[in-house]
């Protein structure tokens, strides 16, 4: 099955605020009106995952093949995303994001300093990373066609996921939350769906292992190992 994106928010929520929480002992959700995280939080994970529910990708494949050659089909779980990527990218594109916005801001270049402001933006960073490092190797269904390899192994590799759209998810994150107003939300939305397009298509990676069946005959040789190709598929 796809990311269900009122998961994802529940993951992001609770991690956000795990993360928060070791800053002064800081808890978003404990505040006297959380109603602003919380909305936050929901329009982030949902506008994720209803952005993007299927993700293009293509593979490389090895293992047995056949000639002519003998298609097989990959089949597999869970996209493995990049464990560090997205803090440091997110953190800085928002900082650049304020400064270009408001001429300056209080929060220290990647990483910040212990009791500097930057603190919070690090731990709502960490808080959504965590989110895709827990949920996303169980979350997505790969499928794939394998024209060259008809047993074997189908890997993607960093760069080999595609068609994410950073201005559709953004929108989407944008409008998930109206009690949400003011120059700074549409670029935390802008850096989010930026990095996360950034995470998926450049920093992720997924395996699936090729299923096919291959019938000696005298027009037809198999089980020609340590064989190489290529395949395509889709993450849903």
């Amino acid at each position: 099955m796809p990311v269900i994106g009122s998961v994802l928010a529940s993951l992001i929520q609770t991690n956000v605020d795990s993360r928060m929480s070791l800053i002064q002992g800081h808890h978003p959700l404990q505040q006297k009106n959380p109603m602003y995280f919380i909305a936050m939080c929901q329009a982030i994970g949902l506008g994720i995952a209803t952005g993007a529910p299927v993700i293009s990708f293509t593979t490389s494949d090895s293992g047995f093949a056949g000639i002519p050659p003998v298609p097989g089909v990959g089949s597999g779980v869970g996209i493995i995303v990049d464990p560090t990527f997205l803090i440091q990218d997110l953190y800085t594109r928002i900082r650049n994001y304020v400064i270009d916005d408001f001429g300056r801001t209080a929060h220290d270049p990647y990483p910040p300093r212990q009791g500097n402001s930057g603190q919070y933006l690090l731990a709502l960073c960490e808080g959504i990373n965590d989110s895709f490092k827990s949920y996303y190797p169980t979350a997505w269904i790969l499928t794939s066609t394998n024209p060259d390899i008809y047993m074997g192994t189908a890997t993607i590799n960093n760069g080999d996921f595609s068609g994410l759209v950073a201005p559709a998810i953004q929108s989407l994150i944008i409008s998930g939350a109206p009690l949400l107003i003011g120059k700074f939300w549409p670029r935390l939305a802008q850096a989010i769906a930026e990095s996360y397009v950034a995470l998926i298509e450049q920093h992720s990676t997924g395996t699936l292992t090729i299923t096919g069946v291959c019938v000696p005959s005298q027009s037809q040789v198999c089980d020609i190992g340590s064989s190489t190709g290529s395949g395509t598929g889709t993450a849903a």
